[in-house]
This record gives C-alpha cells, sequence and structure tokens, in this order.
C-alpha cells in the first residue's frame, strides 16, 4: 500500500462549510457554541487507500502541523471512531489537523481544517447616519410601509477571530414607547 486520500463530500453535518481558502480542506462554523459539538467526519470526507480490500483507514487523529508526526494535546480537539470532537466554551479561530491513519505509519494522509467558535465578539455601529435610527411618520388611513436595509449597519470585531467572521444573522426590531 502507498496511499490514503481524503475527499470531502456534499454533507448533512450543520457546522461544515465548503472552504478551500489558504489550503483549507473544508471549515467548521460554531455561531452558536453550547458546551461541545461534534463532527462525523465521515459524513464530511472519504478516507480511501490504494488497496481498500485489505487496508482501510483506521482511524483519524489531531496532530500539530501538516507533517502529522506529533499528537496535538490541545484538549479542544479530540477525536473518537471519526467522531471530531470540539470544546466549544472559549471562542476559537484556528486550523486544526486532522491526520488519516492506516495500520502502516508511512502511509497517511494530513488534511488542514479551519474552526471558528464565536463567542467574544462585540457588534459595531458603523452607519450611525443610517435612516432606519431616526424614522418619523404620521399615521394615516391607508397602511404604507418604508422599507429599509439593515445591511452594512454593523459588523462585529474580536481579538480572537477576524472582523465579521461571526457576522450579525438577527435583529430584532423594537418598538419604543
Amino acid at each position: 500500500m502507498t496511499d490514503i486520500t481524503t475527499t470531502y463530500q456534499s454533507n448533512s453535518e450543520d457546522f461544515v462549510l465548503d472552504y478551500t481558502a489558504d489550503s483549507h480542506f473544508f471549515k467548521i462554523f460554531i455561531g452558536t457554541p453550547s458546551t461541545s459539538e461534534t463532527i462525523d467526519l465521515k459524513a464530511v470526507a472519504t478516507y480511501a487507500t490504494d488497496r481498500p480490500d485489505d487496508c482501510d483507514c483506521l482511524a483519524v487523529v489531531v496532530v500539530t502541523d501538516d507533517t502529522g508526526a506529533t499528537l496535538s494535546t490541545d484538549a479542544t480537539f479530540s477525536v473518537s471512531d471519526f467522531v471530531l470532537t470540539i470544546a466549544t466554551d472559549a471562542p476559537v479561530h484556528e486550523s486544526i489537523f486532522l491526520k488519516a491513519t492506516t495500520y502502516v505509519d508511512t502511509v497517511f494522509q494530513v488534511d488542514k481544517v479551519l474552526v471558528t467558535v464565536c463567542g467574544d465578539q462585540t457588534i459595531v455601529n458603523i452607519d450611525e447616519t443610517n435612516p432606519v435610527f431616526d424614522i418619523n411618520g404620521n399615521a394615516t388611513d391607508v397602511p404604507e410601509w418604508t422599507v429599509f436595509s439593515l445591511k452594512d449597519i454593523w459588523k462585529t470585531t474580536s481579538p480572537t477571530f477576524p472582523d465579521n467572521e461571526c457576522p450579525v444573522t438577527n435583529v430584532e426590531i423594537c418598538e419604543d414607547d
């Protein structure tokens, strides 16, 4: 056996996104963290060897870099039976390396995956003069609607990840008394 190949596939995992920027295999995005989340890696990728009849991928482990030489000791990420568990009690924005292994130590594949766990972002108003903040009108017999765009009014900032990595996804409209 000389080769193992991982292939990203369309998946049903809620947190996994297509993402190939900066040589990432895919992206895991957890916008509303809980205590931990799990990702079924077999639902995200196929792990194939050039001898599937007698030598298959045995496991996936988290390693420190793309050489695959050293197991990661970061307690945020763990893998068991092809299920990646991510501790989501703190914000994260980093690349992790997943190593698909076989029984032959020299036959493996390492894939770089970007992981974002939101949680420390701050919403900043970047358009304080937007007309939506000063709506005036008069009651009429005919109901009329005025449309206001909420796009590009806010951005998110964080000490952990780039601006808007965890974007505003919901706006609640309230009426002042």
